[in-house]
């Protein structure tokens, strides 16, 4: 198949996520932690290449609850962590 159907990849997506919870999910869980998971699989296209260009760490984030949930990390190059979150 040459491209993956939109709703399939969400239907299998949700299946994941209620396979690995411990519990029941509400709806908002549900939707929130699909998001993140849609920001983290979007953001591997840009965070990788920026941090193989600028030699320096990237971070993707997003607010949850009042606090940086950070979905994806690349590395330096040189496999250092980078400077500390501001």
């Amino acid at each position: 198949m040459p491209g993956q159907v939109q709703s399939i990849a969400r239907a299998a997506a949700i299946l994941r996520l209620l396979a690995s919870s411990s519990g029941r999910l509400g709806i908002g869980e549900i939707t929130r932690s699909l998001d993140v998971n849609e920001l983290r699989s979007r953001s591997i296209n840009w965070a990788d290449p920026l941090a193989a260009h600028s030699g320096e760490a990237a971070r993707i984030g997003t607010l949850m609850d009042g606090k940086v949930l950070v979905v994806h990390h690349v590395f330096r190059p040189d496999d250092t962590l980078g400077g500390p979150l501001p």
